[in-house]
């Protein structure tokens, strides 16, 4: 004997869930991301390790990718990645355009004592693709869904 589903609707049978759904679970990247930019990024700043950072710019341009290519499971990562370098960021550009230490500077005046700006070159670059990555991620679920 055959089963005889409930509802004909077909919107049931998307895996999607809709776009409650689909914009939700990027909320839900990108308050990960802010938990593990704030939790562990955060707390090392300029220290950040080049692997982390490597990976990061790894993640939001396979977030780009999957955009460009219609892989909404890809381009998601986008958001989280975007979370991450949220606070990283914000810490590091109030200290990165500081002068140097060895350099003249006024007594009293702040500086840094070693050049920070490939690393916040590094931040910025792949805070901006993941900022393409997570609009590429909402013009997919927006020409999913038909908002």
């Amino acid at each position: 004997m055959r089963s005889v589903p409930l509802s004909a609707d077909p919107k049931t049978d998307d895996p999607d869930r809709g776009p409650v759904w689909w914009f939700g679970r990027a909320l839900l990247y990108f308050v990960s991301g802010l938990a593990v930019g704030f939790l562990f990024l955060a707390e090392f700043a300029f220290s950040t390790v080049a692997i982390v950072q490597f990976a990061l710019a790894v993640l939001a341009a396979i977030g780009i990718f999957g955009g460009l290519g219609d892989r909404p499971n890809l381009s998601i990562w986008s958001s989280f990645v975007l979370g991450a370098l949220s606070f990283p960021l914000l810490i590091d550009a109030r200290s990165a355009f500081l002068p140097f230490c060895q350099d003249l500077v006024a007594s009293g005046m702040a500086c840094v004592a070693r050049d920070y700006r490939g690393q916040f070159t590094v931040e910025l670059a792949s805070s901006l693709a993941a900022c393409l990555g997570t609009v590429l991620y909402a013009r997919l679920g927006l020409r999913r869904h038909q908002l």
